[in-house]
């Protein structure tokens, strides 16, 4: 069966509302997403996972309407100016975490290199593994996504013999370009310093995790990938069953094998 674990802690919570990088702001005139300011998430009590959902906001009152209220709002608010606004729910990181992250410099940026969760109170070169996933979503330094926030729980909360005294966790990607859905993997979207913040990750690392997936088809990238790792001699070699973000915790971590 697979596992939908997820504490009220690991989203944001009502009367909790924090500021995303954007907004999208939805109408008759305007059928596809356009960007404008921040938009405020809101989490409704009863979805257990990620989603993308509607929310209203009438000028009237400051408070967004959960999607299930939508319909009738129009039907007995017409009189008013609606805005539909399509906002994400998001994952917070783990507690007991000091995260760190590298982005270009494009504003807002294009490209994560490097996503790092280090347990509060560990040494200075605390035991590490660098996990190698697809491409990065919206995970920063304040916000993770559901990929990383499985990777976090594996590695430092489940007290698998495998990551035994690990005190940090490096995440790349084969492409650092920050897509969440209709990724194609292009050559320029593996982006210019990635190579070299995937050479770094390894060289930190005790522990090296393939993490981007079974259905993964970037094979060329994987090879290159692969290929940087075998020069990195003496690191223990993992995968995952799956892409993190499906997780099935139950044989989720597995040796590597080809």
């Amino acid at each position: 069966m697979q596992s939908t674990e997820t504490n009220r802690e690991d989203v944001v919570q009502p009367g909790r509302c924090r500021l995303l990088p954007q907004e999208f702001v939805i109408g008759k005139a305007n059928p596809r997403p356009r960007l404008q300011g921040p938009a405020r998430v809101v989490f409704s009590r009863w979805r257990k996972t990620i989603s993308w959902r509607r929310v209203l906001t009438l000028r009237s009152s400051s408070t967004p309407s959960v999607a299930g209220r939508c319909a009738k709002r129009r039907r007995s608010t017409a009189h008013l100016h609606v805005r539909c606004y399509k906002v994400k729910q998001t994952f917070l990181h783990r507690p007991g975490l000091e995260i760190e992250a590298e982005f270009s410099r494009e504003e807002p940026p294009v490209f994560r290199y490097r996503l790092s969760a280090t347990k509060m109170g560990s040494s200075a070169a605390p035991k590490t593994v660098c996990a190698i996933m697809q491409n990065p979503s919206y995970a920063c330094v304040e916000f993770a996504d559901k990929s990383v926030q499985v990777l976090e729980r594996v590695v430092f909360e489940r007290n698998l013999e495998e990551f035994r005294g690990v005190g940090r966790l490096i995440v790349v990607n084969q492409f650092a370009f920050i897509q969440t859905n209709g990724f194609v993997g292009a050559r320029e979207q593996v982006g210019p310093r990635n190579d070299a913040a995937i050479a770094q990750a390894l060289e930190q690392s005790e522990i090296v995790l393939i993490a981007w997936g079974k259905d993964n088809g970037f094979v060329e990238r994987q090879n290159a990938i692969l290929e940087m790792v075998r020069c990195c001699h003496g690191k223990r070699l993992l995968q995952t069953s799956r892409h993190p973000s499906r997780v099935i915790y139950d044989g989720f971590i597995q040796d590597y094998r080809t």
